[in-house]
């Protein structure tokens, strides 16, 4: 006798299995999906909608035309936001669009204060601490005007525990690639009140960014940008002659290709102009062409004879 037969009940506690068709999948929809992937970054006791709100419209902001940032870019700050620790709505890290020329749009770059960068330092349980800045007046080559230059140079050296040991790790920010300017040349904020403090905190995060790449790689201070390009400053030097001669030669190509067209406009209208004045002199030859070709019958030749 099989063992449903010797208890009859058996049947009744079997638990009941769902069928397939009967669960529902998770939804596949793409905004609703990453705005669930930003409600992961979102501390415990908020929901995913409020967070949503509150990064999209205190943090991310809305570009020239009043529309919002692109999903993904809030993604991508509040990722580098975790990884680093710092809360953006403490404004301890914070994304700055700047338009970029060379992709014909605006940019995010994730930046923060010095104080952001030393957390991360600290945090990393390989900070081993740093130097004051050293100034120096450098006198350096200009290899594009081939004019010597003196300029403010800022040196901080930061300490990287290896093994115990205390590695020195050192940079250097030279004023003329970091001081900012407006567009009339004068130079701007802090930099008139504030000069070494500004330039020292640009060579410090630039040597806590050597020693620390794994964290603070791709991460800015305020200090380090420059507000009227919109991007990195590099180095703030007048343009190169080979630029300009190539510009030049642009420009004078357009221009010779604006000549040329005008030319064979005006050329096509004087044929144009003498096509209209050959025609009818051409319709009068043929004419009588066909007049002088033409035999008369014997009755219009006595009739001319009478007459």
């Amino acid at each position: 006798m099989d063992t449903q037969s010797q208890n009859p009940t058996a049947s009744q506690h079997t638990p009941t299995v769902k069928p397939v068709e009967a669960i529902k999948p998770a939804t596949t929809k793409r905004g609703t999906s990453l705005k669930n992937l930003v409600a992961s970054f979102a501390p415990e006791g908020i929901d995913t909608e409020t967070y949503y709100t509150l990064i999209s419209t205190q943090i991310m902001g809305v570009d020239a035309r009043g529309k919002g940032r692109p999903i993904e870019d809030m993604l991508f700050f509040l990722n580098v936001a975790k990884k680093l620790q710092l809360d953006p709505t403490l404004r301890q890290i914070y994304p700055v669009y700047r338009w970029d020329s060379r992709l014909g749009r605006e940019r995010m770059i994730i930046q923060t204060g010095i104080d952001g960068f030393r957390l991360v330092a600290q945090r990393s349980r390989q900070y081993g601490g740093q130097d004051d800045p050293v100034y120096k007046v450098e006198e350096i080559f200009d290899p594009i005007s081939g004019e010597n230059k003196k300029q403010l140079v800022a040196i901080v050296t930061v300490y990287k525990m290896v093994n115990g040991e205390r590695m020195p790790v050192t940079a250097s920010a030279r004023w003329h690639e970091y001081a900012q300017k407006k567009s009339n040349g004068e130079y701007m904020g802090m930099w008139v009140t504030m000069p070494y403090n500004q330039l020292g905190k640009c060579a410090e995060a630039l040597a806590l960014r050597k020693a620390f790449p794994q964290d603070l790689s791709g991460v800015y201070i305020s200090e380090e940008m420059d507000k009227e390009r919109g991007d990195v400053k590099s180095l703030n030097l007048p343009t190169p002659k080979s630029i300009e001669e190539k510009k030049a030669r642009a420009l004078e190509s357009a221009k010779a290709k604006e000549l040329e067209a005008e030319k064979e406009t005006t050329n096509k209208e004087v044929v144009k102009e003498e096509k209209k004045a050959v025609e009818p002199k051409k319709a009068q030859e043929t004419m009588l062409k066909n007049f002088s070709g033409m035999k008369q019958s014997p009755e219009a030749v006595k009739n001319s004879d009478k007459k």
